[in-house]
């Protein structure tokens, strides 16, 4: 995923109303971060393809992980995150690249047993063009 989904994914999320007080950033940024946290990590990205070759999309799957002091707050870090962008298509912010369709793929809870604090993760798959800003 280019610099500029991600620079506009991390602010879009930052920007919801229910994250004040959530730190949003992309692995490894997170290191030393206090909870409650959002940690976003690209897992894979791929090429589109077509019968006649590239396709211009990108296909990419998006592990985030919400740490927080309890499984509660941890699970609601979570779920902003997916009523925000399961099933979004648009811009990620005003002016900003977009994406074609985001859907949440599955989810997953731990404890994180360095830190003590609990981590409620989830996968998300998003097709994109790479952003080209207009002149």
């Amino acid at each position: 995923m280019d610099a500029d989904h991600r620079t506009a994914l991390a602010e879009r999320l930052a920007a919801l109303p229910a994250f004040s007080g959530v730190a949003v950033v992309w692995q490894p940024a997170h290191i030393n971060q206090a909870a409650p946290l959002l940690v976003l990590r690209l897992v894979s990205d791929r090429r589109g393809i077509a019968h006649d070759g590239d396709d211009g999309l990108r296909d990419a799957r998006l592990q985030l992980d919400a740490y927080a002091a309890t499984d509660a707050d941890a699970q609601a870090i979570r779920a902003v995150v997916l009523e925000d962008l399961h099933a979004f298509s648009g811009p990620l912010t005003t002016g900003g690249p977009e994406l074609e369709y985001c859907t949440h793929e599955n989810s997953f809870d731990d404890f994180d047993e360095p830190t003590g604090l609990v981590r409620a993760g989830a996968e998300l798959l998003v097709q994109y063009h790479p952003f080209s800003p207009v002149p």
